[in-house]
């Protein structure tokens, strides 16, 4: 095992663990070839040879699973990796909490359309803000007279 794990950090960068986390998802869902998630930012293909493509999922997966301890990663760089797998990453804060953090309107924002995308690129819009703003003070004013005309 010492031989597998490195007691310093890896150089392994982000884009080098979301490729693998790409070429996990490519054979849970069978997928070979064809362009990755990322393949926007850089114009990168995942180019695969016809013979690896012939491979039975198992080779695969035992594949990845080398390809994964050549990173040489310390073992907390691993206990992240499968945390990632598992999707057991717990922050101790939950995701409405960090979408109030980010703004009032986040966690509205984020339950109506479940892009984070979209809600980032409205909170980042000015205009937006400001007009909705206005309408929650509109509703607020509202609210209030609607409490003195019951009185």
């Amino acid at each position: 095992m010492s031989e597998r794990y490195s007691k310093k950090s890896s150089n392994a960068t982000i884009g080098q663990v979301n490729d693998l986390l790409d070429d996990l998802e490519a054979i849970r869902t069978g997928r070979t070839g064809g362009p990755r998630n990322h393949d926007w930012r850089d114009g990168e293909t995942n180019n695969r040879n016809a013979a690896s493509e012939r491979q039975t999922t198992a080779q695969r997966r035992a594949d990845w699973v080398r390809s994964l301890i050549r990173f040489r990663m310390s073992p907390l760089e691993h206990k992240w990796i499968v945390r990632i797998l598992l999707g057991k990453v717990e922050l101790g804060v939950g995701h409405n909490q960090i979408l109030n953090y980010l703004s009032p309107y986040a966690k509205d924002l984020y339950n109506a359309n479940t892009s984070l995308k979209r809600v980032c690129a409205t909170l980042s819009d000015k205009e937006w803000i400001r007009r909705r703003k206005e309408r929650d003070e509109r509703e607020a004013l509202e609210r209030q007279q609607d409490m003195w005309c019951v009185q």
